[in-house]
Protein backbone atom coordinates (compact mmCIF):
# COMPACT_ATOMS: atom_id res chain seq x y z
CA UNK A 1 0.00 0.00 0.00
CA UNK A 2 1.12 3.59 -1.02
CA UNK A 3 2.01 5.44 2.26
CA UNK A 4 0.31 8.50 0.72
CA UNK A 5 -3.43 9.63 -0.05
CA UNK A 6 -5.94 8.08 -1.84
CA UNK A 7 -8.43 8.82 -4.57
CA UNK A 8 -12.06 8.62 -5.17
CA UNK A 9 -12.93 5.86 -7.34
CA UNK A 10 -10.24 3.86 -5.74
CA UNK A 11 -7.71 6.12 -6.36
CA UNK A 12 -4.91 7.43 -3.94
CA UNK A 13 -2.25 10.11 -3.95
CA UNK A 14 1.14 9.63 -4.25
CA UNK A 15 2.15 13.13 -6.29
CA UNK A 16 0.24 16.04 -6.69
CA UNK A 17 -0.19 15.42 -10.38
CA UNK A 18 -3.11 12.98 -11.65
CA UNK A 19 -5.93 10.91 -10.33
CA UNK A 20 -7.69 7.78 -11.37
CA UNK A 21 -10.89 5.79 -9.88
CA UNK A 22 -11.56 2.21 -10.36
CA UNK A 23 -14.08 1.47 -7.43
CA UNK A 24 -14.44 2.85 -3.58
CA UNK A 25 -11.99 2.79 -1.69
CA UNK A 26 -10.97 3.88 2.09
CA UNK A 27 -7.75 5.99 2.84
CA UNK A 28 -6.57 5.95 6.35
CA UNK A 29 -3.23 8.37 5.10
CA UNK A 30 -3.79 11.49 4.24
CA UNK A 31 -6.10 14.44 4.06
CA UNK A 32 -7.95 15.51 0.85
CA UNK A 33 -8.44 18.93 1.37
CA UNK A 34 -7.29 21.78 -1.27
CA UNK A 35 -6.07 19.48 -3.57
CA UNK A 36 -3.45 17.99 -1.19
CA UNK A 37 -5.24 14.42 -1.87
CA UNK A 38 -3.40 13.71 -5.21
CA UNK A 39 -3.71 11.32 -7.87
CA UNK A 40 -1.82 8.61 -6.95
CA UNK A 41 -2.44 5.91 -4.57
CA UNK A 42 -3.77 2.34 -3.45
CA UNK A 43 -6.91 0.57 -1.99
CA UNK A 44 -6.97 -1.03 1.00
CA UNK A 45 -9.00 -3.02 3.55
CA UNK A 46 -12.60 -2.59 3.17
CA UNK A 47 -14.68 -1.19 6.47
CA UNK A 48 -17.46 -3.48 7.73
CA UNK A 49 -19.52 -1.13 7.28
CA UNK A 50 -21.48 -0.44 5.07
CA UNK A 51 -21.87 -3.67 4.30
CA UNK A 52 -21.06 -3.53 0.64
CA UNK A 53 -18.54 -0.88 -0.13
CA UNK A 54 -16.70 -1.53 -3.43
CA UNK A 55 -12.98 -1.77 -3.29
CA UNK A 56 -11.24 0.81 -5.92
CA UNK A 57 -7.98 1.20 -7.17
CA UNK A 58 -4.76 2.71 -6.21
CA UNK A 59 -3.33 5.45 -8.59
CA UNK A 60 -0.11 6.06 -9.72
CA UNK A 61 1.16 9.02 -11.65
CA UNK A 62 1.59 7.89 -15.37
CA UNK A 63 2.85 9.70 -18.26
CA UNK A 64 0.59 9.70 -21.33
CA UNK A 65 0.97 11.20 -24.91
CA UNK A 66 -0.16 15.05 -24.41
CA UNK A 67 -1.94 15.33 -27.47
CA UNK A 68 -2.40 18.86 -28.94
CA UNK A 69 -3.48 21.65 -27.01
CA UNK A 70 -4.12 23.68 -29.57
CA UNK A 71 -6.96 21.86 -30.69
CA UNK A 72 -8.57 22.49 -27.52
CA UNK A 73 -8.01 25.81 -27.35
CA UNK A 74 -9.60 26.27 -31.39
CA UNK A 75 -12.22 24.22 -31.03
CA UNK A 76 -15.08 25.85 -29.64
CA UNK A 77 -17.42 23.46 -27.91
CA UNK A 78 -21.23 23.74 -28.08
CA UNK A 79 -23.05 25.30 -25.23
CA UNK A 80 -24.51 22.13 -23.90
CA UNK A 81 -24.01 18.58 -25.32
CA UNK A 82 -24.44 15.18 -24.20
CA UNK A 83 -22.42 12.05 -25.59
CA UNK A 84 -24.62 9.05 -26.37
CA UNK A 85 -23.14 6.12 -23.63
CA UNK A 86 -24.40 2.42 -23.10
CA UNK A 87 -24.15 2.55 -19.01
CA UNK A 88 -23.19 -0.05 -16.97
CA UNK A 89 -22.76 -1.36 -13.66
CA UNK A 90 -19.38 -2.71 -11.99
CA UNK A 91 -20.28 -6.54 -12.02
CA UNK A 92 -17.77 -6.59 -9.34
CA UNK A 93 -16.85 -4.11 -5.98
CA UNK A 94 -12.93 -3.03 -7.14
CA UNK A 95 -14.03 -2.80 -10.80
CA UNK A 96 -15.07 0.94 -10.51
CA UNK A 97 -12.26 1.69 -13.02
CA UNK A 98 -12.69 -0.91 -15.37
CA UNK A 99 -16.40 -0.24 -15.73
CA UNK A 100 -15.92 3.22 -16.32
CA UNK A 101 -12.96 2.91 -18.77
CA UNK A 102 -15.47 0.10 -20.47
CA UNK A 103 -18.10 2.90 -20.98
CA UNK A 104 -15.68 5.47 -22.15
CA UNK A 105 -14.03 3.06 -24.72
CA UNK A 106 -17.52 2.41 -25.95
CA UNK A 107 -17.82 5.91 -27.05
CA UNK A 108 -14.23 5.69 -29.09
CA UNK A 109 -15.87 3.38 -30.98
CA UNK A 110 -14.32 0.40 -28.81
CA UNK A 111 -16.19 -2.12 -27.42
CA UNK A 112 -14.37 -4.11 -24.86
CA UNK A 113 -15.74 -5.17 -21.69
CA UNK A 114 -15.03 -4.59 -17.86
CA UNK A 115 -13.69 -7.95 -17.39
CA UNK A 116 -11.77 -8.11 -20.22
CA UNK A 117 -10.16 -4.44 -19.08
CA UNK A 118 -9.92 -5.60 -15.22
CA UNK A 119 -7.89 -8.43 -16.59
CA UNK A 120 -5.35 -6.49 -18.60
CA UNK A 121 -5.34 -3.39 -16.39
CA UNK A 122 -4.73 -6.71 -13.68
CA UNK A 123 -7.28 -5.51 -11.13
CA UNK A 124 -6.55 -7.10 -7.88
CA UNK A 125 -8.34 -6.90 -4.53
CA UNK A 126 -7.02 -3.71 -3.62
CA UNK A 127 -8.47 -2.25 -7.30
CA UNK A 128 -6.21 -0.96 -9.84
CA UNK A 129 -3.81 1.40 -10.45
CA UNK A 130 -3.45 4.31 -12.87
CA UNK A 131 0.20 3.11 -13.77
CA UNK A 132 -1.42 -0.44 -15.03
CA UNK A 133 -4.93 1.42 -16.01
CA UNK A 134 -3.73 4.38 -18.53
CA UNK A 135 -1.24 2.11 -20.63
CA UNK A 136 -4.14 -0.33 -21.17
CA UNK A 137 -6.57 2.41 -22.27
CA UNK A 138 -3.83 3.68 -24.22
CA UNK A 139 -3.57 0.63 -26.25
CA UNK A 140 -7.53 1.32 -27.36
CA UNK A 141 -7.38 4.50 -27.78
CA UNK A 142 -3.99 5.11 -30.24
CA UNK A 143 -5.31 3.44 -33.35
CA UNK A 144 -7.79 5.94 -33.21
CA UNK A 145 -5.31 9.06 -33.00
CA UNK A 146 -6.33 9.47 -29.25
CA UNK A 147 -5.06 9.65 -25.85
CA UNK A 148 -5.91 9.85 -22.18
CA UNK A 149 -3.88 11.97 -19.14
CA UNK A 150 -4.12 12.57 -15.64
CA UNK A 151 -3.00 15.75 -13.65
CA UNK A 152 -5.15 18.34 -15.64
CA UNK A 153 -6.02 21.22 -13.40
CA UNK A 154 -9.71 20.93 -12.43
CA UNK A 155 -9.62 22.29 -9.19
CA UNK A 156 -12.71 24.91 -10.03
CA UNK A 157 -15.98 23.92 -11.47
CA UNK A 158 -14.65 26.46 -14.53
CA UNK A 159 -11.17 24.29 -14.67
CA UNK A 160 -13.67 20.92 -15.05
CA UNK A 161 -16.15 22.18 -16.95
CA UNK A 162 -13.64 23.56 -19.80
CA UNK A 163 -12.51 19.53 -19.64
CA UNK A 164 -15.77 18.29 -20.40
CA UNK A 165 -17.05 20.81 -22.68
CA UNK A 166 -13.94 19.81 -24.58
CA UNK A 167 -14.32 15.72 -24.35
CA UNK A 168 -17.88 15.74 -24.50
CA UNK A 169 -18.74 18.51 -26.99
CA UNK A 170 -15.90 19.28 -29.33
CA UNK A 171 -13.88 15.21 -29.06
CA UNK A 172 -17.77 13.76 -28.17
CA UNK A 173 -15.99 11.46 -25.93
CA UNK A 174 -16.96 10.54 -22.54
CA UNK A 175 -14.17 9.75 -19.95
CA UNK A 176 -13.20 8.77 -16.50
CA UNK A 177 -12.94 10.71 -13.30
CA UNK A 178 -11.91 9.91 -10.18
CA UNK A 179 -14.15 11.39 -7.34
CA UNK A 180 -14.57 10.63 -3.63
CA UNK A 181 -17.81 8.43 -3.11
CA UNK A 182 -18.50 9.42 0.12
CA UNK A 183 -18.84 13.49 -0.89
CA UNK A 184 -21.16 12.45 -3.74
CA UNK A 185 -24.66 13.93 -3.05
CA UNK A 186 -26.71 10.46 -4.19
CA UNK A 187 -24.51 9.10 -1.44
CA UNK A 188 -25.37 11.01 1.79
CA UNK A 189 -27.21 8.46 3.21
CA UNK A 190 -25.32 5.52 2.65
CA UNK A 191 -22.76 6.03 5.39
CA UNK A 192 -19.31 5.76 3.37
CA UNK A 193 -16.30 6.82 5.48
CA UNK A 194 -14.12 9.54 4.55
CA UNK A 195 -11.44 8.95 1.91
CA UNK A 196 -14.01 6.45 -0.26
CA UNK A 197 -12.69 6.62 -3.67
CA UNK A 198 -14.79 5.77 -6.90
CA UNK A 199 -14.39 6.37 -10.41
CA UNK A 200 -17.33 7.91 -12.47
CA UNK A 201 -17.95 8.85 -15.84
CA UNK A 202 -18.64 12.13 -17.17
CA UNK A 203 -20.35 12.24 -20.55
CA UNK A 204 -22.21 15.49 -20.71
CA UNK A 205 -22.75 19.01 -19.59
CA UNK A 206 -24.50 22.46 -19.98
CA UNK A 207 -22.30 25.20 -19.86
CA UNK A 208 -25.02 28.22 -19.09
CA UNK A 209 -26.77 25.97 -16.05
CA UNK A 210 -22.87 25.38 -15.23
CA UNK A 211 -23.96 21.17 -14.51
CA UNK A 212 -22.02 18.05 -15.64
CA UNK A 213 -24.12 14.71 -16.34
CA UNK A 214 -22.22 11.49 -14.82
CA UNK A 215 -22.96 7.94 -14.74
CA UNK A 216 -21.95 6.49 -11.69
CA UNK A 217 -21.11 2.33 -11.90
CA UNK A 218 -21.82 1.76 -8.40
CA UNK A 219 -25.38 0.03 -8.66
CA UNK A 220 -26.95 1.18 -5.07
CA UNK A 221 -26.90 5.01 -5.69
CA UNK A 222 -25.62 5.57 -9.25
CA UNK A 223 -26.79 5.42 -12.72
CA UNK A 224 -27.74 9.25 -14.52
CA UNK A 225 -26.51 12.02 -12.50
CA UNK A 226 -26.53 15.85 -13.04
CA UNK A 227 -24.28 18.22 -10.55
CA UNK A 228 -23.35 21.03 -10.50
CA UNK A 229 -19.68 21.58 -11.95
CA UNK A 230 -18.38 23.43 -8.70
CA UNK A 231 -19.47 20.65 -6.61
CA UNK A 232 -18.40 17.85 -9.08
CA UNK A 233 -15.03 19.82 -8.55
CA UNK A 234 -15.24 19.93 -5.17
CA UNK A 235 -15.79 15.98 -4.64
CA UNK A 236 -12.59 15.41 -7.16
CA UNK A 237 -9.41 13.93 -7.09
CA UNK A 238 -6.82 15.61 -7.27
CA UNK A 239 -5.98 15.88 -11.21
CA UNK A 240 -7.92 13.10 -11.36
CA UNK A 241 -10.24 13.31 -14.87
CA UNK A 242 -8.53 10.97 -17.91
CA UNK A 243 -8.70 13.76 -20.03
CA UNK A 244 -8.78 13.01 -23.87
CA UNK A 245 -6.69 14.56 -26.65
CA UNK A 246 -6.51 13.79 -30.07
CA UNK A 247 -2.33 12.68 -30.52
CA UNK A 248 0.14 13.86 -32.92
Amino acid sequence: MPVSRWIAGGIAALTATAAVATGIVVSTAGARDGGRAGAAGAAQALPTRPAAIPQGMPYEPVSAPRGRPALQQAAAAPGSYTVKIIGQYQSKNNWCVPTSSSISLRTLGIKVSQATLAKKMKTAGPGTTARQALPVLNAYAKPKHLAYRTGDDISTGTKLLTKVRYDAGVLHRATVLGVWADDLPWNTKQGFPNHTGHAIVVYGYNAGKKTITVWDPWKATGGKHTISAAKLSAVSQKGGMFVINPTL
